[in-house]
C-alpha cells in the first residue's frame, strides 16, 4: 500500500503529519525535482525504504544506528539513510552536487564499504566497494555503450573481466591498471577470434 502525502509524493508508510511532508518539500527544493520524483518510483526507493524501517531496524549490522536521518553538507551534497555516531554508517543515499551524480548502497564510517550503486559524468558502476573506491567484483558502464564486469582494486580494472564494446567486439581475460594485459580472448564484432597474450592493450 501506498499513502499520498500533501505534496503529492507516494510513500510507503503512513505520514506522521506535516514534519514529513516539508521534509519531501525540502529535498524537491533542495534538489533535482525531477530526478527525485522519479526516484520515489524505481526499485533502489523500496529499498531505501524497506532497509529503513523500524522493522529491519533490530537487524543493522551497527549498534545505536539512528534511522530516517536527512542530512544536508555546506557543499550542497545531501544523505539519507542510515548514521551511527555521526557517521554514515550502514544503508543509505548520497545525492553529489544536486543530484548531478549519486551512490546508493553501505556505508561504514563515512565511506562506501559493501555494495553500491553509483552514477557518475563518467559512467554506471555496480558491485563492491572498499575504502571508498570499486574494489572487488563489479559492473561499469560507460556512456559510450561499453560495459566492463569484473574484478577491481582500488577503481582500476585489475584481474580477470568482460568487456563487451559498442561496435560488438567483445574481450575475456586479464586486465591490469585498466588494460588488456595477460591472457585473453578477443571475439570480433564479424566472428573472428584472437586468443593469446596481451600487453598493455596490445597483442
Amino acid at each position: 500500500f501506498f499513502f499520498q502525502a500533501e505534496d503529492g509524493i507516494r510513500d510507503s508508510v503512513a505520514s506522521r503529519g506535516l514534519g514529513d511532508v516539508y521534509k519531501r518539500q525540502q529535498l524537491l527544493e533542495k534538489y533535482n525535482i525531477k530526478w527525485l520524483k522519479e526516484w520515489q518510483f524505481t526499485i533502489n526507493y523500496r529499498v531505501w525504504q524497506l532497509n529503513r524501517s523500524s522493522k529491519l531496524f533490530s537487524f543493522s549490522r551497527f549498534a545505536n544506528v539512528s534511522i530516517e536521518n536527512t542530512i544536508y553538507y555546506e557543499n550542497g551534497d545531501a544523505y539519507i539513510g542510515d548514521v551511527c555516531q555521526g557517521k554514515r554508517n550502514g544503508y543509505g543515499t548520497l545525492l553529489f552536487d544536486k543530484g548531478s551524480s549519486i551512490f546508493e548502497g553501505e556505508w561504514k564510517d563515512n565511506k562506501r564499504e559493501g555494495n553500491g550503486y553509483q552514477i557518475t559524468a563518467l559512467g554506471k558502476y555496480s558491485g563492491q566497494f572498499i575504502g571508498d573506491r570499486y574494489h572487488g567484483v563489479g559492473a561499469f558502464c560507460e556512456p559510450d555503450g561499453t560495459v566492463y564486469d569484473g574484478d577491481w582494486i582500488e577503481n582500476s580494472k585489475n584481474g580477470v573481466g568482460h568487456m563487451k564494446f559498442p561496435n560488438g567486439d567483445v574481450y575475456l581475460g586479464e586486465f591490469k591498471f585498466d588494460k588488456k594485459h595477460g591472457k585473453g580472448q578477443y571475439t570480433y564484432a564479424n566472428g573472428d577470434i584472437y586468443s593469446g597474450q596481451f600487453v598493455n592493450n596490445m597483442k
